[in-house]
């Protein structure tokens, strides 16, 4: 008896090539002809025909793989039959690769189906080594995620993700992880008191759709409870990125690739070649579109329009997603369809994009996690109430509106006191630092802080220049008056060019935005808050003063 097991059949000889041989052979194994299966995708010689080859003309292990090679296919003996011939392994899983919608890079299915065919085209993988793989991924938590001492949950999304994949991922793809995996670590660390905000950290290209919405759904939601943080270390593309635009904010390494939104499919019309190698498939089926890129299943139009309207309905799903999840960042609909053609931008391009929102390393990224005050206060108040959606609802509530009114307080002081300050810079001055800040290759953050720099330092030199002409006028003064105490030059803090007495009309002019900051002054009020209410009270007059400003510089 020829050699056969669960992976792989014997290539029957020549003679017994027959129909019925073929049919009943195939249908044991309810799989696709023996093939490479992007060799056949790309429409090189498929493994049947090298194998028949291999066979028929009685080549050697060595010869045959010679001849393989030559035309971009693989050559995998994986057992001898009775009469000591190679036999070649059946690869069980075709229809799962080439069936599935995708959401993932190309290149990476490649891989996939490379290592597939390595396993199942005949290698043989020892008990030992399939033990010392696993142990090898097996993480330093029992969690699968892993804490810093900050409280932290980091939770892997790497390599190729399937909702189901420990097949997969126990012994061929070592990296890859599963949907089902994501969320039971996602579930975990929601219900950890250890945790007070989790990481997605993201290195894939993306993989099968299957089970990805519910995953992305489930990441959106848990942010409700817990601060969830993407970061994209090298490589974010397509499901992956699905998942990923659904934490709060999502930033990136500077070489990280991102995007690569779409769907895709690969259906095999194997029904020519099955007619060159004389074989003819009987077709029972209860409808035109059941079993479809079946074996000798023919692809009509009609196929083809149902199979392209099915992958259009995922891309809708795939976008509503991503709008949903990056919508607060200033991504819509009509900028992601744009960008929705499979695309991959580099860091800082997936910035102007809103793909991503910043750029740092990882270390950064758990420093901002680790250090966020609103986390910690969320993180107390779900420990409090064991998590009670009703409770964390409020509290949540009630930080953001802290947060939004702690923040439009320190603008308005910070917006005061640069100002004042930024007054003293003039236009050659500010010219200056824009050069600079052109030359060297600054960001716009980076040009605002050397700008703000020059103007304090130019303040503080022109304040130490009135003092000493303050000082210098003062002894003058001494003189002449014979020490009269009651007769005092102005505080540089005093002096305003041209002070107007405000009146009680905003006509729209600087001056009179001016004259009331002076007025305000000799009230007793602080510069920043003469600033201030000068505004409110005269808003047209202080908008025509920031008008004047602008076009001096």
């Amino acid at each position: 008896m020829p050699y056969e097991n669960e992976h792989s059949c014997r290539l029957r000889d020549p003679d017994d090539f027959k129909e019925d041989s073929f049919r009943r052979t195939r249908r044991k194994h309810n799989g696709r002809p023996y093939s490479v299966i992007m060799g056949r995708l790309k429409g090189e010689e498929t493994m049947t025909e090298q194998a028949y080859r291999y066979r028929k003309q009685d080549w050697s292990e060595s010869e045959a793989k010679s001849h393989c090679e030559d035309h971009n296919g693989s050559f995998h003996p994986a057992a001898k039959d009775s009469e000591g011939r190679a036999v070649f392994g059946l690869p069980m899983v075709t229809n799962y690769i080439t069936k599935a919608d995708w959401a993932m890079e190309l290149g990476a299915l490649e891989r996939l189906t490379d290592v597939v065919n390595n396993r199942l085209l005949g290698l043989q993988i020892s008990a030992e080594t399939i033990e010392q793989i696993r142990a090898s991924k097996k993480r330093d938590s029992d969690r699968g995620y892993e804490v810093t001492g900050g409280g932290v949950a980091i939770i892997p999304v790497t390599g190729i993700i399937a909702k189901y994949s420990s097949m997969v991922n126990d012994i061929s793809l070592p990296a890859g992880t599963s949907v089902e995996k994501i969320a039971g670590m996602l579930i975990d660390a929601q219900s950890d008191r250890g945790v007070h905000s989790i990481i997605l950290r993201v290195e894939s290209p993306g993989g099968v759709i299957d089970g990805v919405p519910d995953l992305a759904d489930a990441i959106y939601e848990a942010g409700n409870y817990k601060p969830i943080l993407g970061y994209a270390d090298d490589l974010c593309g397509s499901a992956a990125y699905w998942l990923a635009s659904q934490a709060q904010s999502l930033h990136a390494s500077q070489g990280a690739d991102i995007g690569g939104i779409g769907v895709y499919t690969v259906l095999v019309d194997s029904s020519k070649a099955a007619e060159r190698e004389g074989l003819k498939f009987h077709i029972f089926r209860s409808g035109e579109h059941k079993g479809v890129g079946e074996v000798g299943i023919p692809i009509t139009k009609a196929n083809r329009e149902a199979i392209q309207e099915r992958i259009e309905q995922k891309f809708e799903m795939f976008l509503a997603g991503v709008i949903r999840g990056r919508l607060p960042a200033g991504m819509d609909e009509k900028g992601l369809r744009n960008l929705a053609d499979g695309q991959i931008f580099v860091g800082r391009h997936a910035i102007g994009k809103r793909l991503i929102d910043g750029i740092c390393t990882f270390e950064q990224m758990i420093g901002i996690a680790e250090h966020a005050e609103i986390t910690e206060r969320m993180t107390a108040a779900a420990v409090a109430g064991d998590f009670k959606e009703k409770e964390m609802a409020e509290e949540k509530e009630k930080l953001e509106q802290d947060a939004a009114k702690a923040a439009q307080q320190a603008a308005t002081e910070e917006r005061n006191r640069i100002g004042a300050i930024t007054e003293a810079l003039s236009a050659e001055e500010f010219k200056a630092v824009c050069e600079k800040a052109i030359v060297e290759g600054m960001n716009l953050a980076e040009a605002k802080a050397a700008a703000f720099d020059a103007a304090t330092e130019v303040f503080g030199k022109r304040t130490e220049e009135m003092q000493g002409k303050l000082t210098e006028a003062e002894k003058k003064l001494a003189a002449i008056t014979g020490g009269d105490s009651t007769l005092k030059a102005q505080t540089p803090e005093d002096i305003v060019d041209e002070p107007k007495k405000a009146g009680g009309k905003d006509d729209g002019k600087p001056e009179t935005y001016t004259a009331a900051v002076a007025d305000l002054r000799t009230k007793g009020e602080t510069k920043g808050n003469a600033y201030t209410k000068a505004a409110k009270e005269y808003p047209e007059s202080h908008k025509a003063w920031v008008n004047a400003k602008h076009q001096e510089v």
